[in-house]
């Protein structure tokens, strides 16, 4: 009987279809995808903390660790004798920014000295704008003052003078992401190639609504 065999016929038919579909389906990347860097359930709150901000020319100001609305600031603590960890991760997010697109505009910089004793404010706001135009660079008063900012991102940094006059500098090489209220939402390790940075910016943007000061 011919119509039962044509029924069955656009039955399977049917079902190849489907099967291809949800095939198709979940093998196709989600939208966004998960983040790279890592999150934790309760983020840090480093919203309340402050540092002095260097500017070529002018007095030093005053910078709170707080994105601006509807962006990112990210944060790196380094030195700018820094003979790899720290180019290599501020060209990297350099490089991110770029790639981010035109939200890569929401995206602050801040780059907080371990070693003020050799990095003056001078050294500092010509070493970050060697990479960013309007970045942050911030110098610590006091030794305690960079102990208790970076307790509170988690972060940590040893300076030592040996006897031929050379310096050891040691510091933590995690990226900082923090969001309007002072939240840290994000954390990098080293080595966080630009292209995963990137995706990780589209998607925390994603979710913040632009804004400005």
């Amino acid at each position: 009987m011919p119509r039962p065999t044509f029924v069955r016929r656009l039955t399977l038919a049917a079902a190849a279809l489907l099967l291809a579909a949800a095939s198709l389906f979940a093998c196709a990347p989600r939208a966004g995808g998960p983040l790279v860097g890592h999150t934790r359930a309760i983020p840090k709150q480093v919203g309340n903390l402050s540092m002095a901000e260097a500017r070529t020319g002018l007095p030093d100001t005053t910078f709170s660790f707080r994105a601006r609305p509807g962006g990112l600031l990210f944060v790196f603590f380094g030195f700018t004798h820094c003979p790899d960890l720290c180019p290599t991760t501020l060209g990297d997010l350099r490089r991110a920014l770029r790639k981010a697109g035109p939200d890569g505009s929401r995206v602050e910089v801040a780059f907080v000295t371990v070693d003020p004793g050799r990095d003056s404010s001078e050294t500092m706001a010509r070493y970050l704008g060697s990479f960013f135009v309007g970045g942050h660079p911030l110098r610590p008063d006091t030794n305690e003052q960079l102990l208790a900012v970076q307790a509170a991102f988690g972060a940590a940094s040893s300076v030592t003078r040996k006897a031929n006059g050379d310096f050891d500098v040691a510091h933590t090489a995690v990226s900082y992401l923090v969001d309007e209220r002072g939240a840290v939402v994000l954390e990098w390790d080293y080595g966080t190639t630009p292209a995963d940075m990137a995706h990780d910016l589209r998607i925390l943007l994603s979710r913040t609504p632009g804004g400005s000061r």
